[in-house]
């Protein structure tokens, strides 16, 4: 004896699928022409001092929306600071860095994604990178040395 059982599948609507298709074309398209552009140059800081990382996103567009993690991949955790979902996340923040960095939140809209450390150690001398993963996974490297 055989069953036949018909599931209940129901299926999107067309504007749901619509609205998928545009959104996945506008993450890809913008990943394809936005670039995260660092310093070349190594960003000296003085102990004790405030240092800023330079990080933008050209051409000029919003983060607002986006993930940013600065990271140190020579530490563990890595992480220095983390932004999602439109506010800083300290839960996963390597400790030495706890209440010392912070991003531009009035610059994002401009595409600032700029790091800035506060009371400088000299063990922050290292190479940071600034990552949005939206944006095909591109990274850049910004190197503080001791001044």
């Amino acid at each position: 004896m055989i069953y036949r059982m018909r599931a209940a599948v129901r299926r999107p609507s067309k504007g749901w699928v619509l609205r998928l298709f545009l959104e996945l074309h506008l993450a890809v398209s913008r990943a394809d022409n936005t670039v995260l552009v660092g310093s070349t140059d190594h960003v000296r800081g003085i102990v004790g001092g405030d240092v800023i990382l330079p990080c933008f996103l050209r051409p000029t567009s919003s983060a607002v929306e986006e993930s940013v993690e600065w990271q140190r991949l020579d530490l563990e955790p890595k992480e220095v600071h983390l932004y999602r979902d439109r506010g800083d996340d300290y839960a996963l923040q390597n400790p030495s860095y706890s209440g010392r960095t912070s991003l531009f939140s009035e610059e994002l809209k401009n595409g600032n994604v700029s790091l800035k450390l506060t009371n400088v150690k000299l063990s922050d001398a290292g190479k940071y990178t600034c990552y949005i993963p939206t944006l095909g996974h591109q990274k850049t490297t910004i190197e503080l040395c001791r001044r």
